[in-house]
């Protein structure tokens, strides 16, 4: 019944309007990263998963951010301010779900509000705390409440109740694959709870790229 609704929603042709807020300009990075930070560059080969449903296919590539940076030994502390991170919006852009585009109406656009952690240079492990709002909306005519996502990226390897995986190490290049899973509550709204079968746990993989001051 609720998916049937939103297969309603889908077949309005009001989805054709563009949300106010669908365009997020890509970030200016820096042609070299200033001495005392980190740059973080996410990459095309990137997942989300959430709950029962099939893994959508994500090309992050053209988000990110610069964080500050201590180091200590191999290890560099990272911490970014939230509101110069940007991560690319799950949409028919960027998103392919079984084989195919998302459909355009859906949206999930993520809105971080902590990024920090720290990467060994001569290990190649990666933790990061990624906090974050993922906002999902059906072209003007529906939004949801926001999912909170709490969860801890690593290159290592993480089990959730439903979900889990393991990431890749940060190569000579500062390329790595982080992986996190987070349990997502209800958030109570009928038709999102229901659709999703929240709470359910939610994956992500982000492929990502760490560049150091030369």
């Amino acid at each position: 019944m609720l998916r049937s609704g939103l297969v309603g929603v889908l077949s309005s042709p009001l989805w054709l309007q563009k949300p106010a807020d669908a365009s997020t300009a890509a970030p200016a990075f820096p042609a070299s990263v200033p001495e005392g930070q980190v740059l973080m560059r996410t990459l095309e080969d990137s997942e989300l998963a959430i709950g029962a449903y099939p893994t959508f296919l994500y090309n992050s590539s053209g988000g990110g951010g610069l964080g500050r940076a201590t180091t200590v030994g191999n290890r560099i502390n990272i911490e970014f301010d939230p509101a110069e991170v940007m991560i690319p919006a799950v949409d028919y852009s960027t998103a392919r779900f079984m084989g195919v585009p998302l459909m355009p109406p859906f949206r999930i656009a993520v809105q971080p509000t902590k990024l920090q952690g720290y990467v060994d240079r001569h290990t190649g492990i990666a933790e990061l705390v990624f906090i974050a709002e993922f906002v999902l909306t059906a072209g003007p005519l529906y939004k949801a409440p926001a999912l909170l996502v709490t969860t801890h990226l690593t290159t290592e390897t993480v089990k959730g109740d439903s979900l889990g995986g393991t990431g890749s190490r940060m190569d000579e290049q500062g390329c790595a694959k982080l992986v996190g899973v987070a349990r997502l509550a209800p958030v109570d709204d009928v038709l999102l709870d229901r659709f999703l079968g929240l709470p359910t746990d939610c994956k992500a993989v982000m492929s990502s790229q760490f560049l150091f001051p030369s």
